[in-house]
């Protein structure tokens, strides 16, 4: 038996119908795992091995189990009244809604709304939403504009397994994604399926090759310095992987103060990892796969990052014809940087999070 197929199972049970079974559960959502084996096990075969293997798989980590492992419950997506303890947070300026084309007209008319469910679900990544929305046939994409949702008093959670979680999107919030806009994702006739990870050691060479490829000699880092950088501060390089290949990475040192250094870029020993302030020292991705979204996914991802592991902002330096495309990430142009990295002129720009 299909692993996918308990997998769908317990999820109808944890999240909308633990009658099935004749369980119940708590306020927060949780069921006993004993029970809930005893139970499945009148329609599947399933054990507790067998059930930990399916919440450590699960490829949308829709379960948690508690400390002991004596409770499990669905991480969200409850249509139930229950309370998981969601905790509230600031999202990204920007995050997506994945749906089908059929919906389009109940969404233009009343807003997102959770309809049976408890919350509206949103996605950090185009590439989810899309895949969201080919569970309901033709798929449609909407921008969700969140910065001005906080503004106007609109609160949102994440979820332990990373969904961002809202009661209702009005429509003045929403922005379908045209075939102008989502034409950056595609390459040839193919969505481009990109997939954001911490780096490995591994591809410490993939990396190097990238960052020599896309900045000039006097600008870009060498191969040794991007070897003390990795083993200085691991946790901040990231890759954008496609069909297997590194095709774009990020990385950055932490810092005290909320501005930028060439000691900093070049002495990794500067590094201080409890450092008020994250650094970009590259945004890098390969010619042939620029102007496809990547860069923007790199981005979102390492502010997403910064966020959530309490940094109060991340400075960088750029040209002046990039100061525009930071600008949309939500960084604000300081002015003229004190950097002379390869005789060039660079820009100081300061993304600064809500202390709230």
């Amino acid at each position: 038996m299909s692993l996918t197929n308990i997998s769908r199972y317990i999820s109808l049970i944890l999240r909308h119908k633990p009658e099935t079974i004749g369980i119940t559960l708590d306020k927060h959502g949780w069921a006993n795992v004993n029970d809930l084996i005893e139970g499945v096990s009148q329609t599947y075969p399933i054990s507790m091995e067998v059930l930990e293997e399916i919440v450590r798989t699960d490829d949308k980590q829709r379960y948690s189990f508690n400390s002991d492992k004596t409770l499990i419950r669905a991480n969200q997506g409850h249509s139930i009244n229950v309370d998981v303890q969601l905790k509230e947070s600031i999202p990204p300026d920007m995050l997506y809604h994945g749906t089908g084309e059929k919906y389009v007209s109940s969404i233009e008319e009343s807003g997102l709304i959770s309809k049976s469910r408890l919350y509206v679900h949103l996605s950090s990544d185009y590439d989810t939403a899309i895949k969201v929305g080919l569970r309901h046939g033709k798929p449609v994409v909407y921008f969700i504009n969140c910065k001005d949702m906080i503004k106007d008093g609109y609160k949102f959670y994440l979820s332990v397994n990373g969904v961002w979680l809202t009661k209702h999107v009005p429509i003045k919030y929403i922005k379908m994604i045209t075939k102008k806009d989502y034409s950056k994702y595609v390459k040839g006739d193919e969505v481009m399926n990109i997939h954001v990870r911490l780096a490995s050691k591994e591809d410490l060479n993939s990396i190097i090759e990238i960052e020599q490829v896309c900045f000039p000699k006097a600008e870009a880092g060498s191969a040794a310095l991007f070897k003390e950088r990795y083993h200085a501060f691991p946790e901040w390089f990231f890759v954008a992987e496609y069909n297997n290949q590194i095709i774009g990475f990020i990385d950055g040192a932490t810092t005290d103060a909320p501005s930028f250094t060439d000691e900093l870029y070049f002495d990794a020993s500067l590094h201080q990892p409890n450092g008020a302030y994250q650094t970009v020292f590259s945004l890098a991705v390969l010619p042939d796969y620029q102007k496809h979204g990547v860069g923007e996914k790199l981005m979102r991802h390492f502010v997403e990052c910064t966020r959530q592991r309490g940094k109060k902002g991340i400075v960088l330096t750029c040209k002046d014809r990039l100061i525009h495309y930071y600008q949309k990430f939500g960084y604000q142009h300081i002015g003229v940087s004190a950097s002379s990295l390869g005789d060039a002129k660079w820009n100081d720009m300061l993304l600064l999070f809500d202390a709230s």
